[in-house]
């Protein structure tokens, strides 16, 4: 229905419930459920950061680190690279409070895949957070009211709990584990909600389209052609 009205603000709706909030109900445990109510009140807003500059169609070879640290029982979220930060998000330039990042995951040295993590990138006045580098991607064709980022994570630490544990997780002893023994498969178990996010476009598409087509016929029904005698 928001897609009858502007296409721009659907884009970002579909981006917050369903890209954000569907991936953390997709991959939630019992300690992420703080987050629900703030979700769907919007008292915070959220974007998804999977694609990345070198990274756009080959996601699964992203650059974008989570190392963990036994002693702080923290993960350091960086993009080392140009080419690894986080691109085209939607909701990065100005709203968003919070960013499921999906990262290499790295545990006590091995490689263990890529998994995604709640990462908050602004405060409450939408002040970005110090180690979060955010870039205004600048004017687009036609969704300009999309705010569309460029965001590099620099080192930034956040606690071993706010990894998204349904399918992998990091216990209080640093010992990974996860049910999906291949890497591979353990990526498409956490980027699902991209099949969905394709139906919400398509979804979105056919509110503008029927916005289009009765507008169109209104107006077709109202304009005035010229009569036999020359007049309107």
């Amino acid at each position: 229905m928001i897609g009858s009205i502007s296409g721009a603000t659907a884009t970002k709706f579909t981006v917050h419930y369903n890209l954000f909030g569907g991936s953390i109900v997709a991959l939630h445990t019992d300690r992420h459920k703080w987050i629900f109510d703030l979700i769907d009140s919007l008292d915070i807003t959220g974007c998804f950061c999977l694609t990345e500059l070198g990274y756009g169609n080959n996601a699964v070879k992203m650059e974008t680190t989570a190392h963990y640290d036994e002693k702080t029982q923290e993960f350091i979220i960086d993009c080392p690279t140009v080419a690894s930060q986080k691109y085209w998000i939607t909701n990065g330039a100005v709203h968003a409070n919070y960013a499921l990042v999906f990262a290499q995951t790295y545990v006590k040295g091995k490689h263990e895949g890529i998994n995604a993590f709640l990462v908050p990138i602004r405060d409450k006045n939408l002040k970005a957070y110090p180690g979060v580098e955010i870039n205004d991607m600048g004017i687009k064709l036609g969704l300009n009211g999309v705010d569309n980022a460029a965001l590099k994570f620099h080192s930034v630490r956040i606690p071993r709990t706010n990894m998204m544990n349904r399918y992998a997780d990091v216990n209080e002893q640093g010992t990974f584990s996860s049910e999906i023994k291949g890497i591979q498969q353990r990526f498409f178990k956490v980027t699902e909600r991209l099949l969905s996010g394709r139906l919400c476009i398509a979804s979105m598409m056919l509110g503008a389209i029927k916005s289009t087509i009765y507008t169109t016929v209104k107006y077709s029904q109202q304009r005035k052609g010229v009569s036999p005698n020359g007049n309107s």
